[in-house]
């Protein structure tokens, strides 16, 4: 429920059907909590993708290749089934994650995009700048 309301979007495995939605929505989130920690990759319209982790400890922000691999995992937990522990391939070799509740996933307009942004907790105004610029909001 705390995801939920944190990424402040429609949840629920969306399925997107035409370009309509596509250029209204272009941004794609996805998000869990994984050993306690929230884990989320926002994709930008042509496909690169952001990660943002979330402990105890203070938040990150992964770009480039290691954010990809976070997404990568992201999508295979969306797809999967089974006791709810994953081997993910953006940790140590062969990390076990357990996944803490649900996956949520969605399509965002810019707008929305940038106010999920700003409503991250632990982030500084410097950080969410940063994020809004590499996704161009």
């Amino acid at each position: 429920m705390r995801l939920r309301r944190l990424i402040g979007l429609t949840v629920g495995a969306v399925a997107v059907s035409g370009t309509a939605v596509a250029e209204d929505r272009p941004y794609e989130v996805l998000a869990a909590t994984l050993d306690g920690r929230v884990t989320m990759a926002i994709v930008d319209r042509q496909g690169a993708a952001i990660a943002i982790e979330i402990g105890d400890d203070r938040p990150e922000i992964i770009q480039g290749l290691a954010a990809g691999a976070i997404l990568s995992d992201l999508r295979e937990i969306v797809s999967g089934e089974g006791d709810r522990q994953y081997t993910v391939s953006s940790g140590i070799a062969s990390s076990v994650v357990r996944l803490n509740g649900d996956i949520q996933t969605g399509r965002a307009t810019p707008a929305e995009a940038a106010r999920l942004i700003d409503d991250l907790p632990g982030l500084t105004i410097t950080q969410k700048g940063q994020l809004k610029a590499i996704l161009s909001l």
